[in-house]
């Protein structure tokens, strides 16, 4: 609407009341005042009030802050009341849960996702695959998803942490930040008046307790190694350092990681294949870029620096110039200690 007022199509705005024009005194007030210098009027109709009046500033102003603190009032109540009844069971959301459906507040299972749930999890804990082997299988066997897309690492691993699968019910993981704003952020639970709230044993569980509690501790103790390896890992040298040409994707090790000479192939290859088509969203899924052995990788290095050392005094004296070029509008520091 503010870009069609800027580009005049709109002469005159009608509005039912205050509340209905902004969320806050503040935006009303931008949003007139901006709407004004356009030489274009806002009429309230049912608080009678015209920007074009004289006094019409003034009426608004309190106007949008009853306004305003009535919105507050509402969410305040709103919050209230979602809170009760969450302590009670009920169930909020729009029902796109894997393996379940809300119906009429209750968490329902779908005899068919559920299979594929405990499939995800038996698949997890005793043939010890990961996400992105679990995801593949699925995609190879053409499982559909809840949405029509296909199964990803990331939808696998919210799978497994999900505890409405052991029968739990957790709310609240996300709140609103202000009533002014509707800025959904995660719930640390640190707000008196939106607690995260927690029912053991609420509805049907798919996954008995015994085998969700040995996957969460497998998804921590993969998750603990998966960090230290990204703090400092000493199995490969190359570890995160090679990505495909083709698609930016990383390469990772494939077949057996004990061989002396170890093969690298492109992430996007190994879980999708050569195959190369688009999800959704656009993304690349699957490349045909080849693998690479990891001894001409090393040769290709090694040739790499010592061509560097060879060029050492050349790229240095470039590198100081580029310096140079670049300080000329700025205060000049001493740069030579750079040399060494």
């Amino acid at each position: 609407m503010i870009s069609d007022c800027e580009s005049g199509k709109i002469d005159k705005i009608l509005t039912k009341e205050v509340s209905r024009f902004a969320r806050n005194t503040v935006d009303t007030l931008n949003f007139t005042r901006r709407l004004s210098q356009l030489n274009i009027n806002v009429i309230f109709m049912t608080d009678g009030i015209d920007t074009n009046d004289h006094d019409g500033e003034l009426r608004l102003t309190i106007m949008a802050s009853l306004a305003q603190e009535e919105s507050r009032k509402i969410s305040e109540r709103v919050k209230w009341s979602n809170r009760r009844m969450m302590e009670e069971g009920v169930v909020f959301g729009c029902g796109q849960i894997y393996g379940f459906r809300i119906v009429e507040g209750k968490l329902v299972v779908q005899p068919d996702e559920a299979e594929v749930v405990k499939q995800i999890f038996q698949t997890y804990l005793y043939d010890r695959k990961g996400t992105p082997t679990i995801a593949k299988e699925l995609n190879e066997r053409k499982v559909p998803t809840l949405n029509g897309k296909l199964w990803a690492p990331t939808t696998v691993l919210k799978i497994l942490r999900n505890e409405k699968y052991v029968g739990d019910l957790t709310q609240w993981k996300y709140r609103t930040e202000s009533h002014l704003t509707h800025r959904r952020v995660p719930n640390k639970g640190d707000h008196e008046d939106t607690p995260i709230i927690t029912i053991t044993n609420h509805h049907d569980a798919i996954i008995p307790r015994d085998l969700w509690d040995q996957v969460q501790q497998q998804l921590e103790e993969r998750g603990r190694k998966t960090r230290e390896g990204r703090k400092h890992s000493g199995k490969y040298w190359f570890s995160g350092k090679v990505s495909c040409g083709k698609c930016g994707k990383p390469f990772t090790i494939t077949g057996n990681h004990n061989l002396p000479s170890r093969t690298l192939r492109c992430n996007n290859r190994g879980s999708f294949g050569t195959d190369i088509h688009f999800d959704t969203n656009g993304d690349q899924l699957g490349c045909d870029n080849e693998t690479l052995n990891e001894h001409v990788l090393a040769k290709c290095v090694k040739s790499i620096l010592e061509t560097v050392l060879q060029s050492r005094d050349m790229i240095i004296s470039e590198l100081l110039d580029d310096i140079r070029s670049m300080q000329r509008c700025e205060p000049i520091r001493n740069i030579e200690p750079l040399r060494s």
